[in-house]
């Protein structure tokens, strides 16, 4: 497949129903147009989180410490879990494709 430039990937996401939200510098930040639900949220970030993603940055991308990582990669496989849950398989991706290659 060829490369996609920026402005017809955004011409796609039109296309399946996504809007164009807000420009911060070059990012362009899409939203589908289906309504939002309201849900409470905690601003409160774990300790052990904070301390751990700071611990990651300070390794600017190459995590070491054993222990770090297996609590990272315990944590993220536990959010993806519970987000596969309440959402299910998002095939964005691969509509986004298709829209593509029908072009």
């Amino acid at each position: 497949m060829n490369p996609v430039s920026g402005k017809r990937l955004c011409k796609v996401l039109e296309k399946l129903g996504w809007s164009l939200e807000r420009i911060t510098r070059s990012h362009h930040i899409e939203r589908e147009d289906v309504p939002m639900a309201t849900v409470e949220k905690s601003t409160a970030l774990d300790p052990e989180v904070l301390a751990d993603l700071e611990a990651a940055c300070n390794a600017k991308g190459v995590v070491r410490d054993p222990e770090l990582y297996r609590r990272i990669t315990e944590r993220a496989d536990r959010v993806r879990q519970e987000t596969l849950e309440k959402f299910g398989v998002q095939e964005i991706g691969a509509e986004i494709l298709r829209t593509l290659h029908d072009e």
